[in-house]
């Protein structure tokens, strides 16, 4: 049976645990989702997994994001299912990114680093 392979943003990048992306309650995480953008423009799928308590006793919600660069990567179907199984796979199937909702009118606008963020 094969597990999803989630890795970490980070620290100090955005998304990451310590610098989580800032937005105003779960229409404004989801506008943001909707806007990030794999390197060459494409679309790319999320997926709510939980909350966790951040620094300073901040409630962070946290997502799993697919990697865009699976969408790119010309290794052998064996080197693409071991990333599934592996304990540090060589290209991520997932990322996880944290964000805080509590930022009444905040949305923002730094991309989560291997994404852009898009226009609407």
């Amino acid at each position: 049976m094969f597990c999803r392979t989630y890795v970490d943003i980070q620290p100090p990048a955005k998304g990451s645990v310590e610098n989580p992306v800032l937005c105003d309650q779960p229409e404004g995480q989801r506008r943001y989702l909707r806007l990030m953008r794999g390197p060459d423009g494409s679309p790319v799928k999320f997926e709510y997994l939980d909350a966790v308590q951040g620094p300073g006793g901040h409630i962070l919600d946290r997502f799993k994001v697919e990697n865009p660069a699976r969408k790119t990567d010309k290794r052998s179907m064996f080197s693409q299912l071991w990333d599934y199984i592996a304990s540090d796979p060589e290209v991520p199937v997932y990322f996880r990114i944290y964000m805080d909702l509590y930022n009444p009118g905040k949305l923002d606008t730094e991309a989560v680093p291997g994404y852009k963020v898009g226009a609407e």
